[in-house]
C-alpha cells in the first residue's frame, strides 16, 4: 500500500478477485453505452461505490476557460454534488495529479503539501485522471484506506467511461459543426436574399436599414451602427433596435485620434477586437467588450459590438463582409442610377433651354435686323450720317446677344481660372466700355479678389449695361464692399420682389430692347465662382446685387 507518492504499478502487483472482475466487466461494458458524459459519469460511480466499495466519491471535468474543476457527478457519505465548483485547476491534490497526468495514492493527506482540506475528517485520497477531460477522486475518513487493487479496479473502470467521454466529445463536436455549417448556410441564403432586396433599392437610406436589420435578425448581433462618410465625418445612419443615442456616437471626425471606426474607413481593414477595454480606443458605452468593424466600400463602416469577452470569429467576419459586398454593389447601382437621373434631367434642362434660346434668339435678332435693314435703306436715300448711329448700335446690341448666347450655351463647363483681381480697376475698364452721357459711376471699393478676370469683365458688362437699359441714361451705379464680398446698386426703378426670382433665368426681360440673357449670365458666373447672389432693393429704390462668400486676397 503506498503513502502519499504517486503510484508505482510496478511496485506492487495487487490481487484481483475474480467476482469482483466479472462484476465489474460487466457494469463497464453498460459505460460505454451512455449516451451523455453526465449519465456514463454517475453510472460510474455509482460502480465504484457498489463493486469496488469505495465510501464517497466524486467525477470531475477540468473546465479549462473558467480555470476550475467542476463536479459531474458524487456519491456515496459526501456533501458533494453535481454542479458544484470548490477547486480552481492549479488547486489541490486534485490539481497537482490533472497537471502530473498520473494517478496517486495519498493515505495521510494531512502530511501532503498540495492537499487542501474540505473536511477536516478526510485522511485519504485515491485520484485518478480521466483523461484528458477531467479527474475522479475517492475519499476516506481514516489514514491508509487505498491500496493498489483500489487503484486497478479503478483504473479498469474509467477506462471505458475515458473512451467513453472521448466517444461523446467527438459527436457532440460533429454535431455542433453539423448545426453551425447548417446555420452559416441558412445565413448566407438570407444574405443573398438581402443582396437580392437591396439591388431593387431606389434610396441609400433604404439599404443603411436593411443592413443593420439583417445583421439584428440574421446574426444575432443587436448592438451595430452603420456609418457613412459625409465630407469630413463618419456619421451614423442606421442602429439596432434596442439602442439608445447614448449608446453610440453620431459623428466621428476623419482625424479622430482613437477611433476605430476611423481605422477601419481609412485602412479598407476588418478588425475583430475580443476585448475593448485592453484597447485604447473611444467607446461609447464602457460595458462594450468584443467588437467587429468592417469597411464598406470607400462610403462608410459598419461596427457590432457585444457585451460579452471573444465573441466574433472569422465565421462572423465573412458572413458580414458577404453582406458588406451586397450593400456596396446595390450603393454603387444607385449612385450609377442618380447620375444617369441628373445627366438626364440637365441634358432635358439644356434641351428645353435650347428651345428657349432659338426662339429668343429668333425674336432678339428680328428687331436689330429690321432696324439695320430700314436705316440702310434710308441711308442710301439721304446719306444723313445719323442714320449710321441707329445702324452701329443695332449692330453692337447683336454682338452682344451673341456673346450672352455662347456664355450660356457653355453651361456645365465654364472653365474658371481665378488670379488676384483689383475690382476698383476692373470696375473702371467695364464703366468706360458701356458708360453713355450723364450716367456716374460712384467706386466705393479698394478691394482684391480672386476671380477669373475675363468671366469678372462679362460680369459688371452686363450689370452695368442692365442698369443703364432699365434706368435711362441719368442713372447712378454704386460698387462697393459687403463683409464677405461686394455689391453693384443703382437708383433706378428696381426690380419688383415677386419678380427677383424670375430674372435669372434665361430669355427674361421686361425691356423691349433687353436681350433677357445678361442676368442669367451673370448668375452663371457667380455660380462657377462659388459666390452667392443675392438681388434686393437699394436705399434708392434700385436695384442692389450682392455677391458674397468671396475670397480676398491681398496678393
Amino acid at each position: 500500500m503506498e503513502t502519499n507518492k504517486p503510484t508505482d504499478s510496478e511496485e506492487t502487483t495487487p490481487t484481483l478477485d475474480s467476482q469482483t472482475l466479472e462484476r465489474l466487466y460487466q457494469a463497464t461494458n453498460e459505460l460505454y453505452a451512455a449516451d451523455t458524459i453526465e449519465e456514463g459519469s454517475q453510472q460510474t460511480v455509482s460502480v465504484a461505490l457498489d463493486i469496488i466499495g469505495f465510501d464517497r466519491c466524486a467525477i470531475t471535468e477540468a473546465d479549462e476557460k473558467r480555470g476550475r474543476f467542476n463536479i459531474v457527478a458524487a456519491g456515496g457519505d459526501t456533501s458533494l454534488r453535481a454542479g458544484d465548483s470548490q477547486f480552481a485547476l492549479d488547486e489541490g491534490i486534485l490539481g497537482a495529479a490533472f497537471a502530473a497526468g498520473e494517478s496517486r495514492i495519498d493515505n495521510e493527506t494531512n502530511t501532503v503539501d498540495e492537499a487542501v482540506p474540505i473536511d477536516d475528517h478526510i485522511q485519504s485520497a485515491l485520484t485518478v485522471p480521466i483523461g484528458d477531460w477531467g479527474m475522479f477522486q475517492a475519499l476516506g475518513r481514516e489514514t491508509g484506506v487505498f491500496d493498489e487493487t483500489d487503484l486497478r479496479l479503478l483504473e479498469l473502470l474509467l477506462a471505458p467511461l475515458a473512451a467513453t467521454v472521448k466517444r461523446i466529445q467527438r459527436e457532440t463536436a460533429l454535431k455542433t459543426r453539423t448545426e453551425e455549417l447548417r446555420q452559416q448556410n441558412r445565413q448566407i441564403e438570407a444574405i443573398h436574399e438581402v443582396s437580392t432586396e437591396m439591388k431593387r433599392a431606389t434610396k441609400a437610406d433604404d439599404i443603411y436599414s436593411l443592413f443593420v436589420e439583417t445583421v439584428e435578425q440574421v446574426l444575432d448581433i443587436g448592438i451595430s451602427t452603420l456609418n457613412t462618410r459625409e465630407g469630413d465625418l463618419l456619421k451614423t445612419r442606421a442602429v439596432g433596435s434596442g439602442m439608445s443615442f447614448d449608446n453610440f456616437y453620431t459623428e466621428t471626425p476623419l482625424d479622430q485620434y482613437n477611433s476605430l471606426a476611423v481605422d477601419t474607413y481609412t485602412s479598407g481593414e476588418t478588425y475583430i477586437i475580443d476585448d475593448l477595454s485592453e484597447t485604447e480606443y473611444r467607446v461609447a458605452n464602457s460595458t462594450y467588450r468584443s467588437l467587429l468593424s468592417v469597411p464598406l466600400g470607400d462610403w462608410g463602416v459598419f461596427q457590432g459590438a457585444t457585451k460579452e469577452r471573444a465573441v466574433f470569429d472569422q465565421t462572423d467576419r465573412h458572413l458580414i463582409e458577404l453582406l458588406a459586398d451586397g450593400a456596396d454593389a446595390a450603393m454603387e447601382r444607385i449612385d450609377r442610377e442618380n447620375e444617369l437621373e441628373r445627366r438626364a434631367q440637365q441634358l432635358e434642362q439644356q434641351t428645353k433651354q435650347l428651345d428657349q434660346f432659338a426662339s429668343r434668339l429668333s425674336h432678339e435678332m428680328r428687331n436689330p435686323l429690321s432696324v439695320l435693314k430700314a436705316r440702310t435703306t434710308l441711308a442710301r436715300e439721304t446719306d444723313d450720317p445719323e442714320h449710321f448711329d441707329h445702324m452701329d448700335r443695332s449692330i453692337r446690341r447683336m454682338s452682344r446677344l451673341i456673346d450672352d448666347m455662347l456664355s450660356l450655351a457653355r453651361e456645365g463647363s465654364l472653365d474658371t481660372v481665378t488670379e488676384p483681381v483689383a475690382l476698383d480697376q476692373c470696375v473702371k475698364d467695364n464703366w468706360q466700355a458701356v458708360r453713355t452721357l450723364n450716367t456716374n459711376l460712384n467706386l466705393e471699393t479698394e478691394a482684391r479678389i480672386c476671380a477669373d478676370k475675363k468671366q469678372l469683365h462679362q460680369l459688371f458688362s452686363n450689370l452695368f449695361r442692365n442698369a443703364i437699359e432699365h434706368a435711362g441714361t441719368d442713372v447712378t451705379v454704386t460698387v462697393g464692399d459687403v463683409s464677405d464680398g461686394f455689391y453693384i446698386e443703382d437708383n433706378g426703378a428696381g426690380i419688383p420682389s415677386e419678380n427677383r426670382d424670375e430674372v435669372f433665368a434665361t430669355g427674361t426681360s421686361d425691356l423691349p430692347h433687353g436681350t433677357g440673357l445678361g442676368l442669367a449670365v451673370v448668375r452663371r458666373i457667380a455660380e462657377a465662382h462659388g459666390w452667392s447672389l443675392q438681388l434686393s432693393e437699394s436705399d434708392t429704390g434700385g436695384a442692389r446685387f450682392e455677391f458674397r462668400d468671396v475670397a480676398f486676397t491681398d496678393e
